[in-house]
């Protein structure tokens, strides 16, 4: 039996309307799936009915995982889920503005406005925007936790990305947007219902107010010296608002890449298959560090190892319309010798520091004595080089009552490569200033926000992962952060990318 299937946002310009199409079929043995609940029979449901909720989440969740897997190879595993094999799909979990990822699963809520009830999974964007803050987990986990604002916004951006990627995949969109792709145009917005939404509740003083725009204008800025609210359309300290700034790069190569071919869909096609590919292995190569974009921006530059080098020109050009200058392509260059001649397993495919080459780069990074570095491998312009970072503990004392004696936990990494039976430094060193100032930016904005639960039971830790908000003190009813205890230490720590984006005011 055929479904209704809406491929775009009820809100978009186009492909805002149910099509009538076969359902996808169930995820293959063996791959990642999603946990539906109970879903009612394939069949066409009347709109804004549960039968209709559960096949459009259904439909949109496998829409973005496909397009995913196609350009970047199978989902076997979600990344933190208890069974890693299966991710929640709740298609309205109650009344808010609202959608989510927690890592237990996407979630999606309904809002009434007026005589009309608003669904958030009734949204392709929305869905396949949480579906890809669940794909970049699975690639890069160690993004989750950073207090860093220019990685937040990232996570955010990466799902708007998924979102235009997913829709760029629907042969029939990619047909109509080769001819508006250099102007306004349908796939470029984001999640217009559930800004309209925001807008009739909220009004137009709240950020989330305006729809997101892949196509904008906006230049990069510190995040600290950005306003920590504003009306829609106004560029904020805030990982969605923020993110724009990266996905107008990322849209901006889009076009680029395209403009350099020929003007039909399977060109277009071509085009994004190549900058997706470059943006998925920029997430996985990138050192996490303040500068975030600029560092996925060199990433994604590298990827093209071309004596052309035409995708590494577009990707400058892209950066550079945002005010993110990329540098030199040589990225990773012998910067100084560090203690130790080699790896101590001998490849790079497995690292392991020599004792004196750790001890040496624990002293350089400022790291305590005995202070376990993390050690993976990296792969850039087709060159492996051995990334070892340490975590730095900043105090939140200060930034809120209920952070007193509060810490957080920012990257510091480094890259190292064996260079002529010596140890090199490939990299700049990390600056302990910019980590403070950057965890304490981010921290900021959260608790401007209200973002942050903090009530703690006996053990000092917030409760399960259900009820954590529901028992916080927070303003918003999502909290995206919570304070908890870990060995005796109190820490700041996420619980999920939530999308009702500034609505703790």
């Amino acid at each position: 039996m055929n479904i209704h299937y809406v491929p775009n946002d009820p809100r978009a310009s186009a492909y805002s309307k149910p099509r009538e199409q076969a359902p996808r079929k169930d995820r293959p043995a063996g791959r990642a799936r999603f946990n539906l609940g109970t879903i009612p029979p394939a069949k066409v449901y009347p709109a804004n009915s549960d039968g209709a909720l559960a096949w459009q989440t259904r439909e949109a969740a496998f829409a973005a995982v496909e397009m995913f897997e196609g350009l970047h190879g199978p989902v076997n595993r979600w990344a933190r889920a208890p069974n890693r094999k299966v991710l929640d799909l709740v298609r309205d979990s109650g009344e808010d503005i609202n959608a989510y990822y927690d890592g237990y699963s996407v979630s999606f809520y309904h809002q009434p406005v007026g005589s009309q009830v608003k669904f958030s999974g009734a949204s392709a964007d929305i869905v396949s925007h949480e579906v890809g803050h669940a794909l970049l987990d699975t690639i890069r986990p160690e993004l989750w936790d950073s207090p860093f604002p220019e990685v937040a916004a990232f996570h955010e951006a990466f799902g708007d990305c998924i979102a235009m990627l997913t829709e760029i995949a629907d042969k029939d969109m990619r047909k109509d947007l080769v001819k508006v792709i250099h102007r306004r145009n349908f796939i470029e917005t984001f999640g217009e219902d559930l800004s309209w939404t925001v807008l009739k509740v909220k009004g137009a003083t709240w950020n989330a107010s305006k729809p997101r725009q892949a196509r904008n204008k906006f230049q990069w800025a510190l995040p600290s010296t950005l306003p920590a609210d504003g009306r829609g359309g106004v560029l904020i300290n805030e990982p969605h608002s923020f993110g724009q700034v990266f996905t107008g790069c990322f849209y901006d190569l889009l076009a680029l890449s395209f403009a350099n071919g020929a003007k039909n869909e399977a060109a277009l096609w071509t085009a994004a298959s190549s900058v997706a590919r470059a943006l998925f292995a920029a997430a996985k190569a990138a050192a996490i560090t303040p500068r975030f974009y600029q560092a996925i921006g060199r990433a994604m530059a590298l990827q093209d190892t071309s004596v052309a080098g035409i995708q590494r020109e577009a990707v400058r050009k892209a950066f550079e319309n945002h005010g993110i200058a990329l540098g030199s392509a040589a990225a990773a260059v012998p910067r100084a010798t560090v203690a130790g001649n080699k790896l101590r397993r001998g490849a790079v495919s497995s690292p392991a520091l020599m004792s004196s080459t750790a001890a040496d780069l624990r002293a350089r990074l400022g790291a305590g004595h005995g202070t376990k570095l993390r050690v993976r491998s990296v792969e850039l312009g087709q060159k492996r080089f051995v990334e070892a970072s340490h975590e730095r503990r900043i105090d939140l004392t200060g930034l809120a009552s209920y952070l007193k004696g509060v810490s957080a936990s920012g990257s510091e990494p480094v890259l190292v490569a064996p260079v002529r039976g010596a140890m090199a430094i490939m990299s700049s060193m990390p600056d302990a200033n910019a980590t403070h100032d950057e965890v304490h930016a981010f921290v900021k904005g959260l608790v401007a926000r209200g973002e942050i639960a903090h009530v703690r039971n006996k053990s000092g830790a917030v409760g399960g992962r259900r009820s954590a908000v529901a028992s916080a003190s927070s303003t918003t009813s999502l909290a995206t952060h919570r304070v908890v205890k870990q060995r005796g230490e109190a820490t700041l720590q996420r619980v999920r990318f939530a999308c009702g984006c500034c609505s703790g005011r």
